[in-house]
């Protein structure tokens, strides 16, 4: 999150949960039309729908939801790493690892 933090605000050092609280606001500043196509974008991406846009083509806001949507995926890569595919699945979704998914 840091280098989406640094475009926002310029400043590398800056307050993560500041920043993200900046960012999930600037989501709706345009309005809940606005909110919905970003989440929509973004979800459609995560579904493979469309490729994932490059910074210059997204937003920092839709850089942050693409970052945390997509960490999932990583953390079960690497535990698939040490104890293979079905395992980490099972690991990285266990209810024992506060894993909570949520749709709206």
């Amino acid at each position: 999150m840091t280098p989406i933090c640094a475009r926002l605000t310029g400043d590398e050092a800056s307050d993560l949960s500041k920043c993200m609280t900046k960012l999930f606001t600037s989501i709706y500043e345009n309005g809940q039309d606005s909110a919905h196509a970003i989440y929509t974008r973004v979800a459609e991406v995560r579904a493979g729908k469309r490729p994932e846009p490059s910074a210059a083509e997204s937003t920092p806001a839709e850089q942050m939801l693409l970052y945390m949507t997509g960490e999932m995926a990583t953390f079960e890569a690497d535990l698939a790493k040490t104890f293979g595919a079905d395992e980490a699945h099972r690991i990285a979704y266990s209810p024992d690892a506060c894993v909570q998914a949520s749709s709206f």
